[in-house]
């Protein structure tokens, strides 16, 4: 995971974004850090273009929230 950060109440934040990494490493790590570590899905880009992407989520208890740039080009 790009950034951890606990927050009040048993809440934490996690950032991810892919522009934090090489370009030949961008697709493997938002498929594993954003689809399976956070949503526990496995993605599949849409196509070769190149990837440029950042989600924020929220997890507490039971509480989850989560934003993501718009158009991520993968498909679940």
């Amino acid at each position: 995971m790009n950034d951890v950060v606990p927050l009040v109440g048993g809440f934490a934040r996690f950032d991810v974004s892919t522009d934090r990494y090489p370009a030949r490493q961008r697709v493997e790590t938002w498929r594993e850090e954003f689809g399976r570590t956070l949503l526990r899905i496995d993605l599949a880009p849409r196509s070769p273009e190149p990837l440029h992407a950042k989600a924020t989520a929220y997890r507490g208890v039971n509480f989850r929230l989560l934003r993501a740039s718009r158009d991520t080009g993968f498909s679940s």
